[in-house]
């Protein structure tokens, strides 16, 4: 495996030239909200003035004389509205040659750091597979017709284990005008009204996205006959023994399970359908392991064990194995980022030791005899 240092020289000119089409399309994307956004103005100006200053009972007549004159003006407005909209079209086919290069640098480092696995550029998580897990069903049960996006699957085997992971977002979409998005400068302008929403509603823009982060799914060698899930235990923190009381009265989740653990019961939360299995799954030694990733991410996790598989979420706004759409990426922190989150997700499987195979039997089958 070669070192970061050596990576970074390979792919640098990579790197330089995906700046460049950052650059570009940066400005593009400033030209174009820009100007989508004078023109609503502008339009909200017009009918502003047209209601208060024009539109009287004494002047009804004159105003549709007036615009009848005016047709020239119209039709200049609407051709600035289609410059508008064909600004978009470039912008869009230069973000998906910016993913294209991305997913080319990621697929390197990939290939050097965990040579053992393949990047599948096209691929993603299949919702059923992330409803499975059990951990973004609030998510998923606010919308039903939510989309999963992604730039890519990581696929591979460590020590016997199988293991597919990807940055994730999970949009709030509609199925009838999903399809939208995938249509070339259309797809910007959608989003372009994403931004202007505010303007109208109380809804912000990051309603749009439900989630966006890593999404993993492992082998997990103990047979399980239900299902236990594991969150971050943000209210107990805000509420304290309150909060405790609340996370039991949660009608949405199974049943609560209050683990031997004192600093395992204030980091997370656990619901099972099984109080037993959930203890069999979570063993002090597996709690510890939990805990020292959780430090070792500085992240918050979601885990969940299901099925003979086990889940792990960890929320990322600009994706684990994403560029940050405002830093350098010639610099090397941006390489480095990415880096240490692929080494991160290849040392989970040894962190919590989920290639032991001598747990295939015993305490879950016993239970369910």
């Amino acid at each position: 495996m070669k070192n970061f240092d050596d990576i970074y020289k390979e792919v640098l000119p990579l790197l330089k030239k995906l700046q460049r089409q950052r650059r570009v399309y940066r400005l593009l994307k400033f030209i174009g909200y820009g100007a989508l956004q004078l023109l609503i103005l502008l339009l909200v100006v017009y009918v502003v003035y047209i209601t208060f200053f024009i539109f009287t009972p004494d002047t009804i007549t004159g105003f549709f004389i007036r615009q009848g004159r005016r047709n020239a003006d119209k039709l200049n407005y609407i051709y600035s509205l289609q410059l508008v909209f064909f600004l978009f079209i470039p912008l869009s086919f230069l973000y998906t040659r910016i993913r294209r290069k991305q997913q080319e640098i990621f697929s390197l480092v990939v290939k050097h750091v965990a040579p053992n696995f393949q990047f599948i550029p096209h691929a993603i998580i299949p919702k059923n597979c992330i409803d499975h897990s059990k951990l973004l069903s609030k998510q998923l049960e606010k919308n039903e017709n939510a989309y999963v996006m992604s730039d890519g699957k990581l696929k591979g085997k460590i020590d016997g284990v199988d293991i597919e992971l990807a940055d994730i977002s999970l949009l709030n979409s509609s199925r009838k005008i999903f399809f939208l998005y995938y249509i070339p400068g259309i797809n910007f302008l959608m989003v372009a009204l994403l931004y202007l929403r505010p303007l109208f509603t109380r809804r912000s823009v990051e309603d749009f996205s439900d989630f966006k982060g890593l999404f993993m799914t492992a082998d997990f060698h103990k047979q399980l006959h239900g299902t236990t899930v594991v969150l971050p235990d943000v209210l107990e923190k805000r509420a304290g023994f309150v909060g405790k009381i609340l996370q039991g009265m949660n009608i949405k989740r199974d049943e609560l399970v209050h683990m031997e653990n004192t600093a395992f019961e204030k980091e997370f939360v656990v619901y099972s359908t099984d109080q037993i299995e959930a203890r069999y799954a979570l063993t002090p030694v597996m709690m510890e392991r939990i805990l020292a990733m959780r430090q070792k991410a500085n992240k918050p996790l979601m885990i969940s064990f299901r099925e003979g598989k086990m889940y792990m979420i960890i929320p990322e706004p600009e994706g684990i194995f994403s560029f940050k759409p405002s830093e350098n990426v010639t610099k090397p922190p941006a390489l480095k980022r990415m880096y240490d989150n692929i080494q991160f997700c290849l040392t989970i499987v040894d962190d919590l030791q989920l290639n032991t195979t001598l747990w295939k039997t015993g305490c879950s089958q016993q239970h369910h005899k």
